[in-house]
């Protein structure tokens, strides 16, 4: 019906986009209020830093090991956010720079998953029921989520080379051509309302 319309008429795609913009910039670390969502102070890392320390595992070198990579990347995060955001509200970015964000967060929950994965050992796996190991192995069993969520890293990896670098698209025979007429992925199944 007219009266639902979003915007213009025909201007669907740009309201779509915006809406994407402003997922990825929720998912990347602050909502439409402007308001952080990932604290600028201690965090996830000390939490890390305390599960080795419950399992007495503060002074294995792996683990170690495992603690810095996790540590050093949030750090790069916190200050990677700071700068992106700043860059976003003065129009230094343009609105995909959002993916910057989105991008950064991701890779960090997945690594912080991974590395409680690694410290917990086979405990993630056969635990007690309730127990902070078991936990981090069901943690990590999700983690793929954050990669995905709010559009997949590799998508996030195209807005930035495209629209934040201005590399060139990749190449696409059927790009200038409508969704309706282009052949199905896959098993090349031609569209549904086409003779057989």
């Amino acid at each position: 019906m007219v009266a639902n319309i979003v915007g213009a008429e025909n201007e669907g795609w740009a309201c779509a986009l915006r809406l994407l913009f402003h997922e990825r910039n929720m998912v990347g670390g602050t909502s439409l209020d402007d308001t952080p969502r990932y604290a600028a102070g201690p965090g996830e890392g000390d939490d890390l830093i305390e599960f080795a320390r419950s399992l007495d595992l503060l002074g294995d070198p792996i683990v170690r090991q495992h603690l810095g990579e996790a540590l050093t990347l949030n750090h790069v995060v916190r200050h990677a956010t700071t700068r992106v955001e700043t860059a976003l509200r003065l129009g230094a970015l343009p609105a995909p720079g959002a993916s910057l964000l989105k991008l950064l967060h991701a890779q960090a929950a997945y690594l912080r998953s991974r590395v409680a994965f690694e410290i917990a050992g086979p405990a993630a796996a056969i635990g007690e029921p309730g127990s902070p190991a078991l936990d981090a192995g069901v943690t990590f069993l999700l983690s793929r989520r954050h990669t995905v969520e709010g559009g997949s890293n590799q998508m996030q990896r195209n807005q930035i080379s495209e629209r934040v670098l201005g590399l060139p698209r990749d190449e696409a025979p059927d790009r200038d051509v409508p969704f309706s007429q282009t052949r199905a992925r896959g098993a090349g199944i031609a569209p549904p309302h086409s003779a057989s």
